[in-house]
This record gives C-alpha cells, sequence and structure tokens, in this order.
C-alpha cells in the first residue's frame, strides 16, 4: 500500500481518501513499531461540526487545505431558544455521511483495527458558547486552577506578569 497524505479538505470530502489514509497510518504504525502494546484504531471523521450541521448549520471554509472549516452562523444563538429546536433526523446534516463512514471503516477493519465515532462537538459548541457558559467554566475553572488564566477557548498557566500572556497571543 502507497502511503499518500491528503489534505484535511480531501479527507473531508472524500471518505475514500480517509479510509485509504487511516489503514496506511495503521500499516506504518505495525510495520515501524511491531512490538508495541498499540491498539490499532482509525477515526472516521465528518469534521467537528457534524451536529451543528444537523440542526442547519451552515459551514465555511478558508483558504488554507489544511485547516478544519467553522460555522458561518450557529444555529442557535441564545440559548433561551434551544426548546425550539426541532429534533433533526439521525441522518441530517453531515450526521448521514458520518455514519456511511464508521460502517465503511469497520468492515474495513474486518474485527481487526478498533473504529472510533464520530466527533459530535458539544453542545455549548453548538450552541455559539452562550456568555453564561464562559463566565460559569471560568469560575470553575478558578476554584480547581487557581494558577491558571482562562481566556475563551484558550488555557494558559499563569505567568508572574498576566499581561505578557495576552501581549503573546
Amino acid at each position: 500500500m502507497k502511503y499518500e497524505r491528503f489534505s484535511i479538505r480531501d479527507i473531508r470530502f472524500d471518505g475514500g481518501k480517509q479510509l485509504q489514509e487511516s489503514l496506511a497510518v495503521v500499516k506504518l504504525t505495525w510495520e515501524h513499531v511491531p512490538h508495541n502494546d498499540m491498539v490499532p484504531a482509525m477515526r472516521p471523521d465528518v469534521g467537528c461540526s457534524c451536529l451543528a450541521t444537523a440542526f442547519g448549520a451552515e459551514l465555511y471554509w478558508g483558504d488554507d487545505e489544511n485547516q478544519t472549516c467553522g460555522v458561518k452562523n450557529p444555529p442557535l444563538s441564545d440559548v433561551s431558544g434551544a426548546y425550539d429546536l426541532q429534533v433533526p433526523p439521525p441522518d441530517a446534516g453531515q450526521l448521514g455521511e458520518g455514519i456511511r463512514r464508521v460502517r465503511r471503516f469497520a468492515e474495513a477493519g474486518d474485527g481487526l483495527v478498533a473504529v472510533s465515532l464520530l466527533d459530535m462537538a458539544g453542545g455549548l459548541n453548538v450552541a455559539a458558547e452562550p456568555q453564561e457558559a464562559i463566565e460559569a467554566f471560568q469560575e470553575i475553572m478558578e476554584l480547581m486552577a487557581p494558577d491558571v488564566i482562562v481566556i475563551p477557548h484558550v488555557i494558559v498557566p499563569l505567568q508572574k506578569n498576566p499581561h505578557e500572556v495576552y501581549r503573546r497571543m
């Protein structure tokens, strides 16, 4: 099997390329690290926003082929609207393709390679991380780890001068 690298975008849109790359990684690991306790595994992936797409979110891609996509507009902009969301069918958005990939990877692994489930992203991600959730997370982190500064999407160890952290970002 020839090992060919594909971009993040390639494997996101082409399950065959993703499977080919996953099988190559398992094979290379077995060949180059033969005496180990590794459990061979593959992870079918349709992106970390598949749950958001099930609720109607539209994705965007940047210019970099190796950068993951983002959500243009979250399907939920205010947590008070959560109860008004309709439960999508199990194959809505990217979920249908994701389910097909899980099945395809499992068949290709023939019971010898573990296959993980999809990266569903958390509910807070889908809800665009309302400010209240961010503040609650910050309060919890302050109690559990007082030597850590929490900035949304970033956790950094507290420096002698906290302003240095912001300058470096």
